[in-house]
Order: C-alpha cells, then structure tokens, then sequence
C-alpha cells in the first residue's frame, strides 16, 4: 500500500481483497494506526477498503508515544472501541484479539500485562514473543 496513491488506497486494498475472495480467510496485515498522525491515512483505507469482519489489535506495552513525535498512545480499551467504530461503518466488524509485543518485558511483567489486557478488554491475548502467533 505503501506505493498506491492515497487517492487509490481503498480501492487498491477492496480489488486485493475481491481477488483473493474464493479463501476461507484473508489475513491483511495492517500498517500504522488509526490514531497515528503520521500513518492514520493508510490505516484507514484499509479498513474501508478490506472491510473485515475482526480484527486483531497488536500493541507493545512499554511504548506510551508514537515514534518520532510528542504523541500520547491512547489506552487500549479506547483503541479497540475506535477501530470497532470505523470499521463497522459499511460492515460489523469486532476486534476479536490481542496481539502482545512483551520483547521489552520480563517474563513476570509479561504474564501480568497479558492478564490485565485479557481482563481489560474481555478477548484472548497472544504474546507473540514468548508464545510465537500459533
């Protein structure tokens, strides 16, 4: 998506999707996010433009700002809700997962922020670092 014209990015994402529809599932890895000055844009053609039915909500505990600004990354509960919100506008969509980047966390600090989150927002947590993505 990096290469398509901003003007073209739901579009681009929408025919991606249709091309591949005969599979059971489509895994479109998403870029940036929807609160991300910097990377919202894309983001949010993805979600019009892939319209999906759930997504997975990836997150590094210990970043509290987005790179390269003076930005607060907003808590995540009010995260999920938001990408809930936009992307159910033409279709439902939940987010369905959690996906935990603990590489800055002992393993302690791991399972007690896996466990908060999993309480938090009521959906399974993977930590992908100690429990790979399977």
């Amino acid at each position: 998506m990096d290469a398509v014209v901003s003007d073209f990015l739901n579009g681009a994402a929408e025919e991606l999707v249709r091309r591949n529809q005969h599979h059971d599932i489509l895994l479109i890895e998403g870029q940036g996010s929807i609160v991300n000055p910097m990377f919202s844009s894309v983001t949010l053609g993805l979600l019009h433009g892939c319209m999906p039915d759930a997504l997975i909500l990836c997150y590094q505990p210990d970043r509290t700002m987005f790179r390269h600004t003076d930005i607060s990354i907003p808590a995540l509960d009010r995260l999920a809700q938001l990408y809930e919100d936009i992307a159910s506008i033409n279709h439902p969509c939940s987010v369905i997962g959690v996906g935990m980047n603990s590489s800055s966390l002992d393993d302690a600090q791991a399972l007690e922020e896996r466990n908060r989150v999993q309480t938090l927002l009521g959906i399974p947590v993977v930590d992908v670092i100690r429990d790979g993505s399977a």
